[in-house]
């Protein structure tokens, strides 16, 4: 069996990481068995593993923090031994033995230390497409979809860019602009 990789799509909420996980996926890249379901914030669907992302999230409150925090992540201890596990078991029942599988939720931008450790433990290279669009923008449709104030858009925009810039640094990786 060849090299099984993982490309990890990394970028802040509504910056164009949906786009760019689909057409990842119609270029070959597996999507998760179990997706995220579409809504009214994202009719044509989020592209995001269901369960990896309900991991996530109880990850963060266990650890005192959310997706809207911009505050910096202490993921010391077991909520982040607990959430590796169950991670490595939800890549393996999304993504099987797919030579090349897409995994996309803006929280990995946060918790990138914490991915590289679950794909050691399934046996997958890591790959990040990093998608920058502009933080106003993005700060925008945050305001629009979730009425958080402008300035708190700015500060999540630049904290999920600054930490998957200098924690995918070792991975092969692509910066794509949303544009």
């Amino acid at each position: 069996m060849g090299t099984r990789q993982a490309i990890l799509v990394l970028g802040m909420h509504r910056s164009g990481t949906s786009t760019v996980t689909r057409v990842l996926s119609m270029l070959g890249a597996a999507l998760p068995a179990r997706l995220m379901p579409a809504a009214k914030a994202n009719e044509l669907g989020f592209f995001e593993p269901d369960a990896i992302v309900r991991i996530h999230d109880t990850l963060l409150e266990r650890v005192g923090s959310s997706w809207h925090d911009h505050r910096p992540l202490d993921l010391a201890g077991p909520a982040r031994d607990e959430a590796v596990h169950a991670l490595a078991e939800a890549m393996g029942h999304d993504y099987g033995d797919a030579p090349l599988a897409v995994v996309k939720d803006p929280r990995i931008c946060r918790l990138l230390p914490l991915w590289r450790n679950v794909l050691a433990q399934v046996g997958r290279e890591p790959l990040a497409v990093l998608v920058h669009r502009p933080a106003t923008e993005v700060a925008a449709s945050l305001t629009a979809r979730d009425h958080l104030p402008g300035e708190q858009g700015l500060l999540l925009w630049l904290r999920h860019a600054l930490e998957a810039e200098f924690h995918s640094r070792t991975m092969p990786r692509f910066i794509l602009s949303y544009d």
